[in-house]
Parts: structure tokens; C-alpha cells; sequence
């Protein structure tokens, strides 16, 4: 088999269950993903929202700048027979990552999760929430505009992203999965992500767990610290050694730093104001999909 630089990326959406599929397809035999989740390489879009800044964008900056060399190193593991992936949810809404990956791997396939729109802007939210920012309340950022609202809320224009990705790659090159289906059956989402990528599932072992539990933080002040730290680490190239070991530091402050939470449900009034801006989108995924799809009906 080619060696080719990448055969496969998960590029989002956030918050619509990427690290459960990466952890699951990460078990099969013949895939081998980079050393690290969100690599965001095929990106030059610049981050920095944090704690003194509320701008819309991405937390995170792109790592086009670090080269093609520092991106092989990350695929390490690598033996002859498998295929590369890796998983950037910011290459979803970023609008340069479309036509970077089209330049520099025209063949690779492309992973698109998706889940209730309102759902996920709600999700967004709390994700950053529990990293210690001092957002207002949802419904408050939502009839304030706030910038960073607008941010979560533009990510869950679906039919936008897609599109870009349709401007440069070929229908037969994207697959789509339902978060909803995705947590319904796992096994046979597995499957049909399998056959998209030629593999077989008879190689597969499957495991049935829990991924990505919400957690919030204990200490702010530590927070700001691990976020500036990896925001920083972000923009330089390290040793491989350097970067297991602030990973690894980064990874265990983390733990040490978070305790569990149960998420509020996002109020139903709320909920059915929302959704009336994303009916477009739900009929575009419907349509591209070829089948019904159950978003935008909240359940108590």
C-alpha cells in the first residue's frame, strides 16, 4: 500500500461526537491515527480566543506553519498495510482547510459528524464554560448576539461547511454520520464507516464505552494556565520528546484539575427559537443523506 501522507480525516463538526469515533476506529488493525487528536494542520487560521478575549474563531491556531515534516512525525506508529487518519474538528467551519486538502492529498476521504444543530451550540457552549470561562448565562448570550455565541452558531450552519467541501471534493469522497444514529448503533455506524474506508470489519474487535464525559473545572487560575500553555506550545515546534512530555503534563493537570458534572437540558422555549434558524440545514443533510434524520424536535 502507498505511503501517502494521509488517507483519511475526521474533520468535525465539534461537540457532535468525534473523540468517540476516533477512539473506536483507533482500535482497528489497519488505521493508524496521528500521535495526537487535533493535529489542525491543513489549517493557517490564527486562534486566540481566551480568557481576556471574546472574538468569534477558533481557540486553537492552525500548524500548516510547523511543515510537512513535523506532520509525518506525528503519524510515528505507522506500519505497512495500514491507513493514515486524523481527527481536526476545526476543519470544519475553517475555510481555508477544504482547498489545503485538496492541493496537498486530492485523494483522501472525508469524515463529516454531525448532530442536532441546537444541540450542539448548546454543547459548544457548556464545553468552554467548564474550561472556566466567565460566560453569561446561554440564554443571556443568545439575546445579547454575543460574539461568541455567533461563533457556535455559525459552526452549526451545515449546509455552508458542506458545501465548501463539495467546491473542491467529490461527493463519493465525504461521508456523513448522525451523532444520533452513531450513539443509537454503534457497531453498525462502524460498519458503514468501514466500507467507506475499504476496510474490513471482520478485523475489528469492538469495545462499548463511554467517551468524552463532561467535566468542569475546580480552578480557574490553573486553567488559564493550561490553556496558555498549550496555546503557546501550539506555536512552535518541539522535540519529539518535549512534546510526549507536555502533553502528557498538559493531560494529567487536566484530570487533576476537573470534577464531573451533570449538563442542564437547554429550556424548551429556548430550545424552539433556535431551532426555526436551522430548518434549511436539517432539510439539506435530510436530502444529501437520502433519508429522515430526527433533529429539531426536543424531547423531555
Amino acid at each position: 500500500m502507498k505511503n501517502k501522507i494521509l488517507d483519511f480525516v475526521i474533520v468535525g463538526a465539534p461537540k457532535c461526537g468525534t473523540t468517540a469515533l476516533y477512539k473506536l476506529l483507533d482500535l482497528h488493525p489497519e488505521i493508524c491515527f496521528s500521535n495526537q487528536k487535533e493535529p489542525r494542520f491543513f489549517t493557517q487560521i490564527k486562534g486566540g480566543f481566551g480568557f481576556f478575549s471574546r472574538r468569534q474563531g477558533p481557540r486553537l491556531s492552525g500548524n500548516f506553519h510547523k511543515g510537512f515534516s513535523w506532520y509525518r512525525s506525528l503519524f510515528s506508529k505507522f506500519k505497512e498495510g495500514q491507513i493514515k487518519g486524523e481527527a481536526s474538528t476545526v476543519y470544519f467551519q475553517n475555510s481555508d482547510t477544504p482547498k489545503l486538502l485538496k492541493k496537498y492529498v486530492p485523494e483522501v476521504k472525508i469524515i463529516i459528524m454531525l448532530r442536532d444543530p441546537v444541540l450542539r451550540i448548546y454543547s459548544h457552549y457548556y464545553q468552554e464554560k467548564k474550561l472556566g470561562f466567565k460566560f453569561s448565562s446561554f440564554k443571556q448570550m443568545y439575546e445579547d448576539n454575543d460574539n461568541r455565541f455567533r461563533y457556535y452558531y455559525n459552526i452549526s450552519r451545515y449546509k455552508d461547511h458542506i458545501d465548501r467541501y463539495l467546491l473542491y471534493f467529490d461527493k463519493s469522497q465525504i461521508f456523513i454520520l448522525i451523532m444520533e444514529e452513531f450513539e443509537n448503533n454503534n457497531l453498525l455506524s462502524l460498519k458503514r464507516v468501514f466500507n467507506f474506508l475499504n476496510l474490513n470489519s471482520n478485523e475489528y474487535t469492538f469495545v462499548n464505552e463511554r467517551f468524552n464525559v463532561q467535566n468542569e473545572i475546580k480552578s480557574r487560575l490553573l486553567q488559564l494556565f493550561i490553556s496558555q500553555a498549550q496555546f503557546i506550545s501550539s506555536r512552535f515546534v518541539f522535540p519529539k520528546n518535549i512534546r510526549r512530555f507536555l502533553s502528557f503534563v498538559r493531560v494529567w493537570l487536566t484530570k487533576f484539575n476537573s470534577k464531573k458534572i451533570k449538563i442542564k437540558k437547554i429550556d424548551k422555549t429556548l430550545y424552539e427559537k433556535i431551532k426555526n434558524n436551522f430548518l434549511r440545514d436539517k432539510e439539506y443533510v435530510q436530502n444529501y443523506l437520502g433519508r429522515k434524520i430526527n433533529w429539531l424536535n426536543y424531547s423531555d
